[in-house]
């Protein structure tokens, strides 16, 4: 069985430099997913991920949370803060490697978010914005799922209904990567 994953992290007891808890996290040299205490939106620290180029795979530096969830509705919620160049990809998958594609985020170099490859919108540079994912699963899974963007002092940005694979009924792990290929 996966190990138990925390219903909220925020970093505060973790070392700086430290690498993700109860997950796999695959760090290249200078591309790593690490805490540190330089910015957070709640707290003192959070999870930062650093690009570098000419890493073993495009998708490194990564952290990946392994569940084993068949039924119900998910929901999911981080904050996120986007920095110019900054490529990064959300993938929630029914298995690691062969998978059908659940809830996909990914944002461009230029801070486009978009959601299984549909365009959604501008993400504010250097901003903290609070995402938040419901999915359902097994019975309640339909091939689609919500979101919401917030920035602060915003109202949410709610999409409803966006689609994914329609195979996708059980959760096996959440993955996010920095898809970049230069340094940042």
């Amino acid at each position: 069985a996966p190990p138990s994953q925390d219903r909220r992290r925020d970093y505060e007891s973790y070392g700086i430099g430290e690498s993700e808890r109860n997950a796999h996290a695959g760090n290249d040299g200078e591309g790593a997913a690490r805490v540190t205490d330089e910015t957070a939106a709640t707290g003192r620290h959070s999870l930062k991920f650093t690009d570098a180029a000419g890493l073993q795979a495009v998708f490194f530096p990564y952290v990946t949370y392994p569940y084993e969830l068949e039924e119900g509705a998910l929901r999911m919620a981080f904050d996120l803060r986007w920095k110019q160049g900054g490529v990064l990809a959300l993938d929630w998958r029914d298995d690691p490697y062969a998978y059908n594609l659940g809830p996909n985020l990914t944002t461009t170099a230029e801070g486009k978010l978009a959601a299984n490859g549909t365009p959604l919108l501008q993400l504010p540079e250097n901003k903290w914005v609070h995402v938040d994912i419901v999915c359902g699963l097994g019975h309640q899974a339909t091939g689609t799922y919500d979101l919401s963007v917030t920035s602060a002092g915003a109202d949410p940005r709610v999409f409803k209904g966006l689609t994914c694979s329609p195979d996708f009924t059980v959760l096996n792990c959440i993955v996010f990567m920095a898809m970049g290929d230069a340094p940042g």
